[in-house]
């Protein structure tokens, strides 16, 4: 008798193992690898929703130059380096940089975006209203009007 019993526990067992594996391969796989694209395509959206409002403050700051505080950087009494335009705080940045093989003279830059991992980079403004990332992990991009945010990249 015990014979018998040995092999239809471990077939019961075998068949509670392949129900768990077959709620895992239907249920559970298909739930996870949804969450996750989700969770990119959203965070996309926050990415691109900053982006153009850093662009915005970037083209309000341009039109008003003179208020901006260029004459900032501690120079001043107490002056404040920048000033707040919508969401970001915008400074001077008189730097030249290279973005896709040519030389730009950037005016205006945002502060650093930072997050809990690791900062971001900041989105710079040329003479000429053409915008710059400056990533601290990649080559700074120039950023056309009609740019979308990469869903499955970090950073800009």
């Amino acid at each position: 008798m015990r014979k018998a019993t040995a092999p239809s526990a471990m077939k019961a067992s075998l068949e509670r193992l392949w129900g768990w594996l077959a709620l895992a391969g239907f249920i559970i796989i298909p739930a996870g690898l949804f969450l996750a694209v989700f969770i990119q395509y959203r965070l996309a959206t926050f990415k691109q929703a900053a982006m153009n409002l850093a662009r915005f403050s970037l083209s309000a700051a341009l039109g008003d130059l003179p208020n901006v505080g260029l004459e900032g950087f501690g120079y001043k009494t107490n002056a404040p380096p920048g000033r707040l335009y919508g969401n970001f705080w915008i400074f001077a940045y008189t730097n030249t940089v290279v973005a896709g093989g040519r030389k730009y003279s950037c005016v205006l830059a945002t502060s650093q975006w930072d997050n809990e991992w690791y900062t971001q980079g900041r989105l710079a403004v040329t003479t000429n209203g053409d915008f710059i990332w400056l990533d601290y992990h990649r080559a700074p991009k120039i950023i056309p009007a009609d740019y979308q945010v990469s869903k499955w990249r970090t950073g800009y």
